[in-house]
């Protein structure tokens, strides 16, 4: 199945489009610029070029990166500057889907309503490997806000803010993490 997206205004280049466009796979070298949310439907992998820490996907301050309602794997990429606004889950905002991030780092994503980094609704977090560092919440969940479950393994958590509660990891009643080998100097709410 494949994937679509519509983007809001004329791209420069990278995964955004003018008008609808088709990802199957996608292998980022350097920095892709966003102009529009990512929408994924279906089963998807975006990966860095191999490198760690070098590809990078960058919201521009502008856009949430990644709205997940299937299935999206994130591969040693950097994933920046995402904004939701006054919406939720600031870099992916996960309805009962699952993302699973391998080698991938959450920097300066910011939501005002919770998961600056990602708002996960009923749906499935899978980190290994994985960084999350200045990302914001007005709300609850500065990195992670989630309704669903979250497996963390080796995950770093760092310099993310709350305005309420879980400057790392926000957990609603209904939800579920589990963490192994998590280094944080934030606050979990669990």
């Amino acid at each position: 199945m494949a994937t679509h997206f519509r983007a809001r205004r004329p791209p420069r280049r990278g995964l955004e489009g003018p008008y609808r466009a088709t990802i199957t796979g996608h292998t980022v070298t350097g920095t892709e610029y966003l102009y529009s949310t990512v929408e994924i439907s279906g089963t998807t992998v975006i990966a860095g070029d191999g490198s760690y820490g070098t590809a990078t996907v960058d919201g521009l301050s502008y856009v949430r990166c990644f709205y997940v309602s299937g299935s999206l794997t994130l591969k040693n990429l950097v994933v920046q500057n995402c904004d939701a606004g006054d919406a939720k889950g600031g870099g992916a905002y996960v309805d009962q889907g699952t993302i699973t991030l391998v080698g991938t780092t959450f920097h300066n994503c910011r939501s005002l309503r919770g998961g600056g980094a990602i708002f996960n609704y009923d749906g499935t977090v899978h980190a290994f490997s994985t960084i999350f560092t200045d990302n914001t919440a007005t709300n609850n969940g500065g990195a992670v806000f989630t309704t669903g479950v979250v497996v963390l393994n080796d995950v770093f958590f760092g310099g993310n803010a709350a305005g309420s509660y879980g400057d790392a990891v926000f957990l609603e009643t209904n939800g579920a993490v589990t963490a192994t080998d998590v280094t944080s100097a934030d606050v979990f709410h669990v």
